[in-house]
């Protein structure tokens, strides 16, 4: 349980803290009102894909913590991990964002629910 909360606080890091002007750059309404071109919507991808990978690495920092700990080692699903939950992060803040189909709330459980299950397997994966 204390990885889980430990992986819940670098979250609240990633997410507020650490996250700054990226916060406006994903958004593609920010793009259009402050430097339109005819790239906005890449520009606030570029921005949704740098903050979501570094999203997925801080929040995954404790696995990783624990994995040099311990010297029990799966680096494969470190990577997949990190994959799956950086291109889920960038889906929900689009969403959220761009699409505005879902509010903060909502944003907010599913990065929570990430978390939970991110843990959930690795530990089991630990454990059998």
């Amino acid at each position: 349980p204390f990885f889980f909360f430990f992986m819940t606080f670098c979250h609240v890091i990633a997410d507020y803290n650490l996250q700054g002007i990226l916060a406006n750059f994903k958004q593609v309404k920010w793009w259009e009102q402050n430097y339109h071109t005819d790239k906005d919507e890449q520009n606030a991808e570029t921005a949704l894909m740098i903050h979501s990978g570094s999203w997925a690495f801080i929040v995954m920092l404790p696995i990783m913590l624990f994995m040099l700990i311990t010297k029990q080692y799966n680096f494969h699903f470190y990577i997949v991990a990190l994959g799956i939950n950086s291109f889920i992060h960038n889906i929900v803040d689009d969403t959220k964002c761009n699409q505005e189909t879902i509010n903060y709330y909502t944003d907010q459980y599913i990065h929570m629910f990430q978390i939970a299950l991110t843990w959930l397997i690795y530990y089991l994966i630990m454990i059998f």
